[in-house]
């Protein structure tokens, strides 16, 4: 066979390929009755691209708009709306008296975690193990009393951020990189009894946290291309490309890989007792290599969402002035000094609770699916029986801003969370922003604490306007499973009034 004739019978056979694949998908797949667009059952790369392109979330809602409470939006995935989701999906007897459930979608999870079996990537049984030990340590109560930990920390950024007002260094700064650097060092302490020093660099992200940045990208897309034809993964162990499990990016750098070591070697004899690494050691039931891994995860996960959502926080207040005005004087009124905002003291304050809440809702940490791939058997969700194999989630992102649900669901009114009667309709007994089920975050606790010390600690010593280079746009992020966001650039001055 000569190589014109290759030429025209390669290409003939793909798109013979392709073309037979997406008349399966359409008109014979057991999915095929699914509501969705006819191009998103025939093949997955309308999916794809959409998450390529960082669209990911907006394109599911759409759908959703569109077709309703469960949409076809891949050959094998569907996507929900549907509240009884929760618990079909995600609850832990929803199914065959609980003999089964629906385990998570390993190409999605386990792809940048290496199939390393650790809280992100583990199956229920293997997780059960590990989540029982790290809950000792992200309990409401244990975190509580690590209250010191955390305000030591805010308070030196509080400080370093005064000093360099004082210096004549601020005006404009981008917040989002002295939260950040704030969060990692909390995070090394609570984790594993060490900070990185990132807080004094100021202004300037940590290398920690920009290479977290990075790996989450390369998460995201390593994911996305387990689904696609074996000759484009194939193309991943080219060595043109970056490593893409997570651990083998981290575990030998400087200085978090080497200082996660030398903690887990050093447990025996030492007083640890205040940190995480502590707890997951505490039975000696866990290998030290996934402990090792659960620590970067425990560091890293911060470091990459909290700073995004405490930001995403301070720019709906700033947006909005009259709503800054309310937070920051509950703050003011609730407190003559720093030294009296900590865990315990800013946890019975409403109107600042009601603003964690609603930026949960607008702009979640995590805003795609998180999947779940159906057992052989099959299962009934939402009344309808899903065959085995396929991929199921609820897409939060859609759920929160939908108008079934929600008045206003694109406007930031923390007023929905306090009574207010114009949004007596909204259901609030939908909005799960950890999850659900035996697998809800286990630092669901830690988040809500640190976001609200450290909102409280800047709203009772700083007032703010945004810049301008922050404008309306300035939430409409790209990103699939976390924002890529941009970065937020206020104006910083002492604060006036309530003194």
């Amino acid at each position: 066979m000569g190589v014109l004739t290759l030429g025209v019978v390669v290409p003939i056979t793909l798109v013979s390929l392709i073309l037979s694949n997406a008349v399966f998908n359409l008109y014979f797949h057991p999915l095929k009755n699914f509501p969705g667009p006819w191009f998103a059952g025939a093949s997955r790369l309308w999916y794809s691209l959409k998450v390529f392109q960082g669209r990911h979330k907006y394109a599911i809602k759409t759908l959703h708009d569109d077709y309703g409470l469960v949409v076809r939006i891949a050959p094998n995935e569907l996507s929900y709306i549907d509240p009884g989701a929760w618990n079909d999906i995600y609850g832990k007897n929803a199914h065959h008296n609980g003999s089964h459930t629906l385990e998570k979608e390993t190409g999605t999870f386990g792809a940048g975690f290496g199939n390393s079996e650790t809280l992100v990537d583990a199956d229920s049984t293997t997780y059960k193990a590990q989540k029982k030990n790290a809950l000792r340590g992200f309990s409401h109560q244990e975190l509580i009393k690590k209250g010191g930990i955390m305000t030591f920390y805010a308070d030196d950024f509080i400080q370093n951020l005064k000093n360099s007002f004082e210096k004549g260094n601020l005006g404009a700064v981008n917040i989002d990189a002295w939260i950040g650097n704030t969060i990692l060092d909390i995070h090394g302490k609570l984790v594993i009894g060490q900070d990185f020093g990132a807080i004094h660099r100021g202004p300037l992200l940590h290398f920690i946290v920009k290479s977290m940045h990075k790996a989450v990208t390369v998460i995201q897309y390593v994911a996305l291309l387990q689904y696609l034809p074996r000759v484009f993964t194939s193309l991943l162990s080219l060595p043109i490309f970056p490593r893409r499990d997570i651990f083998a990016v981290f575990s030998n750098l400087p200085p978090l890989g080497p200082a996660i070591n030398e903690r887990i070697a050093t447990e025996k004899g030492l007083d640890k007792s205040s940190d995480m690494v502590h707890h997951m050691m505490a039975e000696g039931t866990i290998d030290h290599d996934t402990i090792r891994k659960n620590s970067f995860i425990l560091i890293l996960s911060g470091v990459e969402t909290l700073p995004g959502y405490i930001c995403s926080i301070l720019y709906y207040l700033l947006e909005n002035p009259q709503y800054f005005a309310k937070a920051s004087n509950e703050i003011r009124i609730s407190f003559q000094s720093q030294d009296e905002i900590t865990p315990a003291s800013t946890q019975d304050l409403p109107y600042l609770k009601s603003c964690l809440n609603e930026a949960l809702r607008l702009s979640p940490p995590f805003v795609g699916a998180l999947p779940r791939r159906v057992p052989p058997a099959g299962v009934t969700i939402c009344g309808q029986f899903v065959p085995g194999g396929t991929i199921v989630g609820i897409h939060n992102w859609s759920l929160t801003h939908s108008t079934r649900y929600w008045k206003n669901p694109e406007q930031f009114r923390p007023e929905r969370w306090l009574g207010d009667s114009a949004y007596a309709d909204d259901k609030r007994e939908y909005f799960r922003p950890f999850g659900f089920g035996p697998r809800t975050c286990v630092a669901r606790h830690l988040v809500i604490i640190e976001a609200g010390l450290i909102l409280a600690k800047i709203l009772f010593e700083f007032d703010m306007e945004l810049d301008a280079s922050c404008g309306p746009r300035w939430p409409i992020n790209r990103g699939h499973l976390v924002p890529t966001r941009q970065p937020l650039v206020v104006t910083v001055k002492s604060r006036t009034g309530n003194k």
